[in-house]
């Protein structure tokens, strides 16, 4: 009962989350509240961040100092306070050990599960989604669910999926296995509704990993074969159906509009723009030819008023590493790699400490996805994401609580 209260709350507070409160989103509002606590905390417990937890926080602290700071002060300190609350969000959890009291798998289910008062039109979306019939098509039934934009909602679809594999993969109880299956299958469903296709290359780049790493040559020949006969079924009915979903899916896997059906499709309309916008913000970081912008970069609010001036799209890089280049300089995408190498060397450790393959494909599961999130969208980790990570290094910090490591 405790823990359907708690992801009850967890519901409604991700689903309040868009709405606004004394000027301020919710979002930022119990995010700012949240870390506040867990300042005291830390302070009472004595208790460090973890090495890779840190240099992130030196990551969103380093999005504050940039030459733009007294023109963009306050929106600056808004956009770099999200960064702040994966660290705190991590480093709370390992204190109270609270990791271990909510299942990876039950947690999945809750984020899959809770996709459904949206698709039977239960309760209204508060978040973005694509609004289909504005880009010129004739249906208009994509889901955010209680995410505020469509690709935190893939993420955390495609998280989710995943980690439901996995756990079937392992699981030997028939009822769990069906339950399992069951879930898999809505989640992918809802992951289809989301028309984002990163969540779809993240699931697949996962699937990759969990079936063809460390698997036997008879067993990856039996597994590739069966993926590529679905690829050619999947293919082959896309190909030949020509109903008004199928249509807009093909469109929106091509990055096209309802309105740009007939056009040329090029590697500009495939990413949906992100090559212009990543030129774009390049050229900006570049072009003052400023040794204090090329350290410190020009900070988010400077970049996205560049950036509408030169392409007419008000909007960040869509890939973290260029971003973080972009907004916070030499000393931020120094910051961003460092996180990235610090939290590899984790799941090392995890492999070599933890003699269980499929504990050490997780771990890499997860940073996989991550790291190709911030490729191809980017963006502060979120409360989801957050989690995952932490259910990823579960067994690490197991082990350094009996003090093995």
């Amino acid at each position: 009962m405790k823990k359907i209260f708690l992801f009850l709350f967890l519901f409604l507070l991700l689903y309040f989350e868009p709405l606004y409160f004394l000027g301020l989103k919710l979002s930022h509002l119990w995010k700012i509240i949240f870390i506040f606590i867990c300042i005291i905390l830390i302070f009472k417990k004595n208790y460090f961040f973890p090495k890779f937890v840190k240099i992130y926080l030196a990551y969103g602290i380093s999005l504050t100092v940039s030459p733009f700071f007294l023109e963009h002060n306050f929106d600056i300190l808004i956009q770099s306070s999200k960064y702040l609350f994966f660290p705190f969000l991590f480093t709370f959890l390992l204190i109270n050990r609270n990791y271990n009291w909510i299942d990876k798998q039950m947690f999945s289910a809750f984020v899959i599960v809770s996709f459904l008062p949206f698709y039977f039109n239960l309760l209204p979306q508060l978040g973005v989604s694509y609004e289909l019939e504005t880009m010129g098509f004739e249906i208009n039934d994509a889901l955010s669910g209680i995410f505020q934009q469509p690709h935190a909602a893939s993420q955390a679809l495609s998280l989710s999926v995943t980690t439901l594999i996995l756990g079937l993969s392992k699981e030997n109880k028939l009822p769990k296995k069906i339950l399992f299956s069951a879930l898999i299958v809505m989640g992918m469903f809802f992951l289809l509704k989301t028309y984002v296709r990163l969540g779809l290359i993240l699931v697949l780049i996962s699937l990759c990993l969990i079936f063809l790493y460390k698997t036997r040559v008879g067993v990856k020949f039996k597994l590739i074969s069966f993926f590529v006969f679905i690829g050619i079924i999947f293919g082959t009915y896309l190909t030949n159906n020509n109903s008004t979903q199928i249509e807009t899916y093909k469109s929106r896997l091509l990055g096209q509009s309802g309105y740009s059906v007939d056009n040329e499709v090029d590697s500009n309309s495939i990413s949906s723009g992100r090559l212009s916008i990543w030129k774009s913000t390049l050229y900006n970081w570049l072009k003052d030819d400023e040794v204090s912008i090329i350290i410190l970069g020009l900070s988010e609010p400077e970049l996205i008023k560049r950036n509408k001036k030169d392409i007419g799209q008000a909007v960040f890089s869509h890939n973290e590493f260029i971003n973080a280049l972009a907004v916070g300089g030499l000393i931020s995408i120094s910051l961003f790699f460092g996180f990235f190498f610090l939290w590899w060397k984790k799941i090392k450790i995890l492999k070599k400490k933890i003699f269980d393959i499929q504990y050490y494909k997780y771990a890499l599961v997860i940073f996989v996805n991550i790291f190709i999130f911030n490729v191809l969208q980017g963006g502060p980790i979120s409360l989801i994401s957050g989690l995952f990570i932490l259910f990823s290094l579960v067994p690490l910090y197991e082990l350094k609580n009996n003090k093995l490591i």
